[in-house]
């Protein structure tokens, strides 16, 4: 690895850094260590979001640690799953769906808020694979983070100048940006930022953040570290790590969200249609069911007879009261018009809200705990007791709110005030 960073510009501490990353994860007292630290995730308020726990009792070694085994599935297997509304495996996507969007909306707003403004841990690597789902676990399912091999805790200088970076994408300010990111880079590094390539890393910058289809959050960060190694700059491993995390979990909740409306949309249509669809083909179905039972009934045997009666027997009972052994004789004698007719009861019983599932996002997760800690916010990002700049107006802390230090409130500052 040494080797093939020596040969591509400004990256041999970025790669000296995924280099210790990795040898840290082979070490398993360290991932029991994040382990432990990870309870934190265990305390978000919610009864349906866990992290994984180590057995208790069992000391943990460099090569092996005994953990705790996870219910259900990865979280990944289900959002396959949501890929279409149809019930699977007794899995409801259009109940579960958006219940699983909650959660993993109220593990992003922990993720956030620990990392920022708590102890400055983070889990490094919450793709959805590393989330596992039980969606029998309770009335919501329940969702455990594990996998902590790759989980950080940043230091307080760490925490601002992340969050400045942020800061200075939301109000697309390439210059600000670039002195936040200035310090991140290694000594050498920053020996190695010329003013040529200042005015380059921000033309692109510039380039990158424009637009209405411009990236935003985790995605444009994750853009502008790629734009960074492009011209030869190194890639500060701290925000690297944690924009990568973001990104996934920004991935997985978009991918849910997108899934839970098409499937909200096509299940609410279908409970429409199904009483029309219903009235229109019982009819029918009926006589089907009489003809079959004729045609057994002119064979003359007293079996044919018995399983004739039974048939007209069915049109005496509700469909939805139907046993298990009408059911399977309706199968076998008219098998079209009851999948047809069974479809269409199941979607008039389903259960489908009136309203569409919200539009859930990590970014208004991060908001939610902004709005939460908004004095905390302003002391992270340096520039007094206002996160107008931040927000875009989105929310204005109450200019009549006092803390401890400032007796008096602040007017709203402006972008230059963040530097």
């Amino acid at each position: 690895m040494e080797s093939v960073a020596q040969g591509i510009p400004g990256m041999e501490a970025t790669f000296a850094g995924i280099a210790d990353q990795i040898e840290g994860e082979l070490d398993l007292r360290n991932e029991a260590t994040n382990v432990r630290k990870g309870d934190i995730y265990n305390h978000i308020g919610s009864e349906d979001v866990r992290a994984m726990k180590l057995m208790e009792g069992v000391p943990e070694s460099s090569t092996y640690m005994v953990i705790e085994r996870a219910p259900g599935s990865p979280m990944s297997k289900y959002i396959k799953l949501c890929a279409d509304p149809k019930v699977k495996l007794g899995f409801d996507p259009v109940v579960m769906g958006p219940r699983m969007a909650q959660q993993l909306y109220d593990l992003s707003s922990k993720w956030f808020e620990e990392a920022m403004f708590g102890s400055g841990f983070y889990h490094g690597d919450l793709h959805a694979g590393n989330i596992m789902f039980d969606g029998d676990a309770n009335e919501n399912g329940l969702l455990t983070a594990i996998d902590f091999g790759n989980a950080k805790t940043l230091s307080q200088e760490e925490r601002s100048a992340i969050f400045k970076l942020m800061v200075a994408i939301e109000i697309k300010d390439s210059q600000i940006l670039l002195q936040h990111f200035r310090t991140l880079l290694s000594p050498s590094s920053q020996a190695k930022l010329t003013p040529e390539l200042e005015k380059r890393f921000t033309a692109e910058v510039d380039k990158l953040l424009q637009g209405p289809k411009a990236p935003t959050g985790g995605n444009a960060m994750v853009k502008i570290l790629a734009m960074a190694n492009d011209i030869g700059l190194e890639i500060p491993g701290t925000i690297s790590n944690f924009s990568r995390s973001q990104v996934m979990l920004e991935n997985a909740l978009s991918e849910i969200v997108g899934h839970n409306r098409t499937n909200w949309t096509i299940a609410a249509e279908d409970k429409q249609d199904a009483p029309d669809f219903i009235k229109r083909n019982t009819v029918p179905f009926f006589q089907n069911i009489d003809r079959q039972a004729t045609k057994l009934e002119s064979s003359g045997k007293p079996e044919d007879r018995a399983v004739a009666f039974a048939l007209r027997a069915c049109k005496m009972v509700e469909f939805a009261d139907l046993n298990q052994a009408q059911r399977d004789l309706l199968i076998q004698y008219v098998p079209r018009d009851y999948k047809a007719l069974s479809q269409f009861h199941s979607n008039l019983n389903r259960q489908v809200s009136d309203e569409p599932p919200p539009l859930l996002t990590v970014g208004d997760a991060i908001m939610d705990v902004l709005e939460r800690h908004k004095w905390d916010a302003a002391k992270l990002a340096g520039f007094g007791n206002s996160l107008v700049a931040l927000v875009k107006s989105k929310f204005t802390p109450d200019e009549t709110a006092t803390t401890p230090e400032q007796p008096q409130a602040q007017k709203p500052v402006t972008p230059d005030q963040l530097v």
